[in-house]
Formats: C-alpha cells, structure tokens, sequence
C-alpha cells in the first residue's frame, strides 16, 4: 500500500463507521464502542449523529466549549478528546476483565 492511499474498511463495517473512522486500525466492535460512547455522554443517538457532531463531541472531551461564537475546535483539542475517549475504553477494557 502507498502513501495517501485509502485503508480498506473492516470486513463487515457499516457505512457510518466508514465515514466516521476511514483511516483507523481498530476492530468493527470498537468503531461501534467509540460512537456508542461519544453518542451517550452527548445525548444522541448513533444512528442519528453526524461526523461533525460526532468530531465536535470528542473536541469538547478534549475541553472544546462549542459556545456560539466560538470557531471550530483545533487539531490539538480534538487530539486531547481522542486520547481521553481511547483511556476511557482502555479503563472500561480493564475494569471488565479485572479479577478479584
């Protein structure tokens, strides 16, 4: 594979995890795990979310306020969210498979 081309979806990936994650290297379950997650601390549905709600949500993870008159969340703030989320199913991973 070249450099820019595209990575091939997940077998069996839906078209929204397509479009959402076209250059991620994460299992089908997890596009869905990420959406589900970003979905509930947000208030949407995932079926009905958008890229950019669903890239807006993750930035406000990264401390992005998304006032009105704000302009659009930076590379480095949505970078802070993206990592949060991902620490986030990290713990949700671990405490899961934690035993006592």
């Amino acid at each position: 594979m070249s450099h820019g081309e595209e990575v091939p979806p997940p077998a069996g990936a839906c078209c929204s995890c397509i479009v959402l994650f076209p250059l991620a290297s994460f299992a089908h379950s997890c596009y869905h795990l990420l959406l589900a997650v970003v979905a509930q601390r947000s208030g949407h549905s995932p079926a009905t979310m958008t890229i950019g709600s669903f890239w807006t949500e993750v930035a406000r993870l990264g401390g992005y306020l998304a006032r009105s008159h704000d302009g659009p969340p930076g590379w480095r703030t949505i970078w802070k969210g993206w990592l949060f989320l991902h620490t986030f199913l990290e713990g949700v991973h671990f405490a899961f498979h934690l035993r006592l």
